[in-house]
């Protein structure tokens, strides 16, 4: 799933059919979740890979501008941390894993199921 935020802060969603269309309600949590990230924790550093859950994680590639230049970020939200309902969350693959809480976890963590919807049909 691709989805964009562009100049105009609205969303838009790479492949959508002539059937579907964003559900715009569903995307604020997203805006929400990224712009109110914070860290709760530093991970465990000898917590592995499968442990942590980034091979099967929600990836997030994200691309803006930085003066003339194209700034690539990536990070990874993985599986939920013992006895909490906090989450991995990782940036750039850098070796610092954090901890975030499972409501940003889970505004992020989005299907494509979760954010389209059905266009009305034309009125007659």
């Amino acid at each position: 799933m691709e989805l964009e935020k562009g100049t105009n802060s609205t969303w838009t969603l790479k492949g959508l059919t002539a059937k579907e269309e964003l559900d715009t309600s569903k995307t604020y949590s997203l805006d929400s979740a990224l712009a109110y990230l914070n860290f709760n924790s530093i991970a465990d550093p000898k917590l592995t890979e499968a442990e942590l859950g980034f091979a099967t994680g929600y990836v997030y590639t994200v691309t803006y501008k930085e003066g003339s230049n194209a700034v690539t970020r990536v990070a990874t939200v993985g599986n939920k941390v013992k006895g909490s309902s906090d989450r991995y969350f990782r940036m750039d693959n850098a070796s610092w894993i954090y901890t975030i809480s499972g409501y940003s976890a889970e505004n992020m963590m989005k299907s494509r199921r979760d954010l389209v919807k059905a266009k009305p049909e034309p009125k007659k």
